[in-house]
C-alpha cells in the first residue's frame, strides 16, 4: 500500500489534452525517479510501453521525454537509439549526454541523419576516433569548427591535417569577391533583404555584394540618424552581452539602431552572425570592439568572427545602413518608387483634373490640368 500511495503521488496529470502523452510523460518522470527500484510492470516495461506511444505524441512531449531520459544511465540503448534518430529537436539532448550510445550507434546515426545531428554529436564531451571520421565525412563547415574547437586533443594528426586543408579552402572562398552579375543590382531591396534571410552563408556574402554597388544615401540614413552617438556606445552593448542581460541588450540595440525589438532580437540570435556584423558597421561600432562583441554572442569559430568582420567592413556605413532598413522591412527603394509615381503639383497640394471630364464640357484644354485645392 505504501508503494501505491508514492506512485500516486509521483503520477501528477500532465494534461496534454492526449491520454497517450500523459501517460508517457507520467511514466518517463517515474522510470527515472525510480531508478529500477520498484517491480511495478508498467516501470518494468517501460521502454517498450515507450517505444509504442511515441509515434502517437507531439513533437514537444517527444523533446520533453527524450530531455528527462538523456541523462539517465539506465535508458536502454534501442530506446535512446529510438530517440537519437528522431527530430533534431528530440534527437539533441540524447546525441549530447546519453552514455548508453554505442561508437558504432553514433558512427550509423552521423552518416545517415541530417548535419544538425552530427552538430549535436560533434557537442559531446568525448569521441572516439571513428566517431570522429564519420563527422568528418559530413564535410559541414559547423562540425568541422567544433571539432576543431572542442576536441583538438584528441584529433589524429590525418584528421587535424583534414579539417587544416578544409579551413584554408574556405577562408579562399570566402575572401574570393563573389561573382555576382551586375544585373542583379537592379533588385529591389526587399526581395535581396528576403534572399539574405533564407539564404547560407555564401548567399548573404553575394546579397553584401549588390549592396556594396547600390547608389545614393538612404532617405532615412540610419547612419546618420545616430553619428552623434558616444564613440562608447559599442562598449556598453558589448558591457550587456558579458552581462548575459539579453533583454536590456535587445532594447539597448533597438534604441541605438532605431529598429523595433524583434527586429534587434531577430538580429542578435540569428545563428549565421551576417546580421549583427552588418547592424555593426552600420551604427559605427569600431571592428575591435565588434570582433570582442562577435565572440561573445556569435559563432564559436574565431575564424568565423573574423571572416564576419571583414564581410562588415566592406560595405561603407551608408549601404550597411541602407542593407539594415532592408532587413527590418523599411526597404529605402520603395520610399523613392512610391514618390515617383505622382508629379511635383501632386505633391504640392494639387488635384489632378481628367482629361476625359474636359473634353465632355467641349472644351479645348491640355491633356492634364492641375486645379489647386482650396
Amino acid at each position: 500500500m505504501a508503494e501505491t500511495a508514492n506512485a500516486d503521488s509521483t503520477l501528477r496529470p500532465y494534461q496534454t489534452g492526449n491520454p497517450r502523452a500523459d501517460t508517457l510523460v507520467d511514466l518517463t518522470a517515474a522510470y527515472v525517479a525510480d531508478e529500477g527500484r520498484s517491480t511495478r510492470p508498467e516501470l518494468t516495461h517501460f521502454p517498450a510501453i515507450a517505444l509504442s506511444l511515441l509515434p502517437y505524441v507531439s513533437l514537444s512531449n517527444r523533446a520533453s521525454v527524450a530531455a528527462k531520459l538523456a541523462g539517465f544511465v539506465r535508458t536502454p540503448r534501442r530506446l535512446l537509439n529510438a530517440l537519437a534518430r528522431d527530430a533534431i529537436e528530440v534527437a539533441e539532448p540524447v546525441l549530447r549526454q546519453a552514455s548508453g550510445l554505442t561508437d558504432g550507434d553514433l558512427v550509423d546515426i552521423a552518416a545517415s541523419t541530417t548535419p544538425a545531428h552530427g552538430l549535436a554529436i560533434a557537442r559531446r564531451r568525448r569521441l572516439s576516433v571513428p566517431v570522429i571520421d564519420a563527422l568528418i565525412a559530413r564535410n559541414a563547415t559547423d562540425i568541422d569548427a567544433i571539432l576543431r574547437e572542442c576536441h583538438a586533443n584528441t584529433l589524429q594528426p590525418d584528421q587535424a591535417a583534414t579539417l587544416r586543408k578544409r579551413g584554408h579552402q574556405q577562408d579562399a572562398t570566402l575572401n574570393r569577391p563573389a561573382n555576382v552579375p551586375k544585373a542583379a543590382n537592379g533588385l529591389p531591396d526587399r526581395t535581396l533583404a528576403e534572399l539574405f534571410w533564407k539564404g547560407d552563408a555564401e548567399a548573404r556574402k553575394a546579397v553584401v555584394t549588390v549592396f556594396s554597388r547600390k547608389q545614393g544615401r538612404p532617405s532615412r540614413p540610419l547612419a546618420s540618424r545616430i553619428a552623434a552617438l558616444s564613440p562608447s556606445t559599442g562598449i556598453a552593448l558589448l558591457q550587456l552581452a558579458s552581462a548575459h542581460r539579453g533583454g536590456d541588450l535587445v532594447a539597448a540595440l533597438a534604441r541605438i539602431a532605431d529598429i523595433n525589438r524583434y527586429h534587434a532580437a531577430r538580429i542578435l540570435t540569428d545563428k549565421g552572425g551576417e546580421p549583427l556584423a552588418i547592424t555593426l558597421a552600420a551604427i559605427g561600432v569600431e571592428q575591435d570592439v565588434a570582433a570582442r562583441l562577435l565572440a561573445v554572442i556569435g559563432p564559436a569559430d574565431p575564424e568565423r568572427q573574423n571572416r564576419l568582420i571583414a564581410l562588415g567592413s566592406k560595405l561603407p556605413q551608408q549601404n550597411a545602413a541602407r542593407l539594415v532598413l532592408a532587413l527590418v522591412g523599411q526597404a529605402v527603394d520603395e520610399d523613392t518608387a512610391r514618390t515617383a509615381r505622382y508629379g511635383p503639383g501632386v505633391m504640392r497640394g494639387e488635384r489632378v483634373t481628367r482629361a476625359g471630364a474636359q473634353r465632355k464640357s467641349g472644351q479645348s484644354l491640355p491633356a492634364r490640368q492641375v486645379q489647386r485645392t482650396g
